[in-house]
C-alpha cells in the first residue's frame, strides 16, 4: 500500500522482481504448451485407428462438403481461425501440401472457427491463395469432429478408410504433415 512506512525488519521487493517473476513464469508455461502441441507420435498404427467420421457442412460458396464422398483417398481435416496465428503460420505448408499431393489421392479441408462471417474468411483464402474448399460451420452442419471449445489450429489426418489415423493439436510443421501422408499413401 502507498504511504506506508516499512517497520524495523521488514524489507520492499524490488520493484522490477515481481515483473521480472512473471515474465520468467510466461516463458516457461510458453515453452511447455509450445512443446506439448508440437509432440508428432507419427501415423497411429491401422488397427488402432478411430472411425466413424463424419464431416457434412456447407462450404463458403454455398455448396455442400460431405467426407464421405471422398473414401479411398487420405484427408486432411484443419479447424482453424483466421486471426488466430499459429493458423496462419501453418496455411502455405497447408495450401502447399494440397496442390503437391492432390494428384496422389489427398484432400485437404479447412473448417473454419471464425464468427465474424464468410467475408472475413474469404478475405483470408485469397490472401493465402487457398485451393481447398473452407467449410463454416452452421446449424445444419453433421459432424463427429469436435469443433467448440478445443485449441486451434487442431487437424484430423484419415486413412481411405476415413478412420482419424494422426491428431494434431497447434502448429505442425509442413514436414511433419508430409512424412505422415506419405506413410499412409505407402499403406496401399
Amino acid at each position: 500500500m502507498e504511504g506506508q512506512q516499512t517497520g524495523p525488519g521488514e524489507r520492499r521487493l524490488p520493484g522490477w522482481l515481481v515483473p521480472a517473476l512473471l515474465v520468467a513464469v510466461g516463458v516457461v508455461v510458453y515453452a511447455a504448451v509450445g512443446r506439448m502441441q508440437q509432440t508428432s507420435e507419427g501415423v497411429a498404427d491401422a488397427g488402432s485407428r478411430s472411425g466413424d467420421t463424419r464431416l457434412v457442412m456447407n462450404d463458403l460458396d454455398g455448396g455442400r462438403f460431405d467426407l464421405s464422398e471422398h473414401r479411398g483417398k487420405v484427408v486432411l481435416v484443419n479447424l482453424f481461425a483466421t486471426w488466430c496465428p499459429p493458423c496462419r503460420a501453418e496455411t502455405p505448408d497447408l495450401v502447399a501440401l494440397a496442390k503437391d499431393y492432390e494428384s496422389k489421392g489427398v484432400v485437404v479441408v479447412g473448417v473454419s472457427l471464425d464468427t465474424e462471417g464468410p467475408e472475413v474468411v474469404r478475405r483470408f483464402v485469397r490472401e493465402y491463395g487457398i485451393p481447398y474448399p473452407i467449410l463454416m460451420p452452421s446449424g445444419d452442419s453433421q459432424t463427429s469432429f469436435q469443433i467448440n471449445g478445443i485449441p486451434i489450429p487442431t487437424t484430423y489426418l484419415l486413412d481411405r478408410e476415413g478412420r482419424i489415423a494422426k491428431k494434431y493439436v497447434g502448429k505442425v510443421s509442413g514436414s511433419v504433415f508430409r512424412s505422415d501422408v506419405d506413410a499412409l499413401l505407402a499403406e496401399g
